[in-house]
């Protein structure tokens, strides 16, 4: 009864040690980060030490993470947006440490909302406009400057086929490549067209244009 009686008391003594000493070195833990479902790695995912904030790291494009921790973490967490976030036990005595997650697909219903048609916004900027029509009509100013543009086109609708293989438009076969196709349901083909590009000066009630 004596031996036993040392024996557990050596024990006693002996874990009495070591604990402290187990509790003030760090635990390194290790692991990779997998979808559930897909079997590929998860790269960013936060891995935490649950209870305390500062404790964490993100892990890398391979799903890989490393983390140092003290003995008094007890449990480590996996998450990232879209997925269920997962909960590991932290073995205090092991001072090195392997730990994988597979996460699953979070199942997130949203909430319902309507939208309702309003007022159209270019309603009040016309509004607007008209409000100030007098103030800013061209001729209530004793002086502007203003830059124009002109087009005007004319263009061949519903072109026959007899037309564009015929001899006598042969020569000019190269215009049918250039029918335009953006502008219109149908295409059509530009002949005619004139650009201008004026600069008015209006001083004193009268114009000028360069």
């Amino acid at each position: 009864m004596r031996k036993i009686g040392l024996l557990i008391l050596w024990h006693i003594g002996v874990w009495t040690f070591l604990t402290p000493a187990i509790l003030g070195q760090n635990i390194t833990i290790r692991g990779k980060i997998l979808d559930s479902d897909t079997k590929e790695t998860l790269p960013f995912c936060r891995v935490s030490v649950e209870g305390k904030p500062k404790m964490w790291t993100a892990t890398d494009e391979d799903g890989n993470f490393t983390l140092s921790v003290d003995a008094t973490a007890k449990l480590l967490t996996a998450s990232m947006v879209g997925y269920d976030t997962i909960r590991k036990k932290i073995n205090p005595t092991a001072l090195q440490q392997e730990m994988n997650f597979e996460l699953r697909s979070a199942n997130q219903t949203l909430t319902e909302f309507v939208v309702k048609s309003g007022e159209n916004p270019s309603h009040r900027i016309v509004r607007g406009i008209i409000k100030r029509k007098s103030i800013n009509r061209p001729a209530a100013l004793p002086r502007f400057v203003n830059e124009s543009y002109t087009k005007t086109e004319f263009d061949l609708l519903n072109i026959d086929e007899k037309l564009r293989k015929s001899k006598l438009m042969k020569p000019f076969s190269f215009i049918f490549d250039n029918i335009d196709s953006t502008s219109d349901e149908k295409p059509f083909l530009p002949v005619y067209m004139v650009e201008t590009l004026a600069d008015n000066f209006h001083t004193e009630g009268e114009q000028k244009l360069k």
